[in-house]
């Protein structure tokens, strides 16, 4: 980083904790380890919610609350205390709530779905995820640039944590494990792999589904008992699953990036994924098969060659995946220079930055 170590507060208010919630903290650790002061403006922890930030906040980070309905004056709170730098938006309806703050510092926010002027029109910066998400963007006024997601930290997994995994769920050195990780969600398409998979797969195969959401039961129903089909739901580490599963599906409906499949690349399993959103931008031309999405025929089809390949003697190994456009370290420094752009373009007057 050059200059300083700035002051950031990020603003996070949003129920659960799903992709951007992941996105925001690893940031938030990372740009702590580079010496960077940070905070967080929050909702109130649910007690209902089976996992949240909270969970994984540490202890000693500065954190704040955004009050409803009064969620502008909160965060206006938080920055006349905490005196940050930059403000950090995630999700919608964050950007928008700093959007309507009558005097605050420069703000940016991280688009983790599509660009929606009355959320971020009045910001002065948005980082997009992926290059799809400039596409309604020509009448944006402040700055903008992609700077791709990355896969988050990962801790190191035995060969022996990965065996034994595999023993628990009963699945022997001849037997082949298909698994997905995600928000159990219809817009996560899991239902057309529990469908797909119960259509094509052989006898000596296991589907595992990692996560949980509002489409559980549905999906159980949709299992029907069978066997071979196992709904896990949340596990706070998936690293060893990743390593255990021969094949990854991640069957989006719509994906804006999917952090999942960086970690399914990082772990080397082979990948069936919907080509769709980020997710597509992020497995082109990559040895992963994509297949259109919300079209069970060509999940079902993409399955079944990858079980006749196994049943062929087709390879099991592991495959090295090119992650080198996923580096968390690039990124923070990437963001870092954004927000100084943006710091340095706030400062200017008024008719100069209209002009640059």
């Amino acid at each position: 980083m050059h200059g300083r170590p700035l002051s950031i507060l990020h603003v996070l208010i949003h129920k659960g904790y799903g992709g951007a919630g992941r996105y925001c903290l690893d940031l938030a650790q990372r740009q702590r380890d580079a010496g960077c002061r940070v905070g967080f403006v929050l909702r109130p922890s649910d007690p209902k919610a089976r996992v949240s930030i909270y969970d994984y906040l540490p202890a000693d980070v500065p954190r704040f609350m955004a009050w409803r309905p009064f969620e502008s004056f909160s965060i206006g709170g938080a920055a006349a205390r905490f005196k940050p730098d930059v403000l950090h938006a995630h999700v919608g309806w964050s950007a928008r709530a700093v959007g309507a703050m009558r005097r605050r510092p420069p703000a940016v926010a991280t688009l983790h779905l599509g660009y929606k002027a009355k959320d971020c029109a009045r910001l002065d910066g948005v980082i997009r995820i992926a290059d799809w998400q400039s596409r309604d963007m020509a009448d944006y006024r402040g700055r903008a640039e992609t700077i791709p997601n990355w896969l988050p930290k990962q801790p190191a997994v035995l060969p022996a944590a990965v065996t034994a995994l595999r023993r628990e769920l009963g699945v022997g050195p001849k037997d082949i494990l298909v698994g997905s990780v995600g928000r159990l969600h219809p817009v996560k398409g899991v239902d057309l792999l529990v469908k797909s998979f119960r259509q094509t797969a052989p006898a000596n195969a296991r589907l595992v589904v990692l996560g949980d959401g509002p489409e559980r039961a549905a999906l159980e129903a949709l299992a029907d008992g069978d066997p071979r089909v196992k709904l896990v739901g949340y596990v706070s580490e998936p690293a060893p699953w990743f390593r255990a599963f021969d094949l990854f599906a991640m069957p989006s409906r719509f994906e804006p990036f999917g952090i999942a499949a960086l970690e399914a690349m990082n772990a080397g399993a082979r990948i069936v994924a919907a080509d769709t959103g980020g997710l597509g931008e992020v497995l082109r031309n990559t040895p992963a098969e994509l297949v259109p999405p919300d079209d069970e025929a060509a999940l079902a089809s993409a399955l079944t060659r990858f079980f006749e390949q196994r049943a062929a003697g087709g390879p099991a190994r592991r495959i090295a995946y090119d992650m080198t456009r996923y580096q968390g370290e690039d990124a923070v420094r990437r963001i870092d220079r954004f927000y100084r752009d943006v710091i340095a373009r706030s400062a200017e007057p008024a008719d100069v930055a209209r002009v640059a």
